[in-house]
């Protein structure tokens, strides 16, 4: 499932730093926010390693950019609605 380790592994101060900068500047250098649906490239693969690490989604689940999302519910049509808390 997950498929890299670049991330730092915890967060110790002066020899592994886990901090948004640290996660935005490689979000730009893998040009994360110039990546269009639909395109198929390498950038997009490059992309999808490294956000497969269990330590940079452990440490993203702390800084708060991410609503929790309550568990979906199928409505009266048979479709799955996500409730997402305010």
């Amino acid at each position: 499932m997950f498929q890299s380790t670049q991330f730092a592994i915890e967060n110790r101060p002066g020899l592994e730093d886990q901090n948004l900068d640290n996660a935005m500047t490689t979000l730009r250098r893998l040009e994360a926010p110039s990546l269009l649906p639909g395109s198929e490239s390498y950038k997009k693969t490059e992309l999808a390693t490294w956000l497969s690490d269990w330590h940079l989604v452990s440490f993203l689940q702390t800084t708060q950019l991410f609503s929790p999302v309550t568990p979906s519910y199928s409505n009266t049509l048979g479709s799955r609605v996500l409730i997402k808390p305010r």
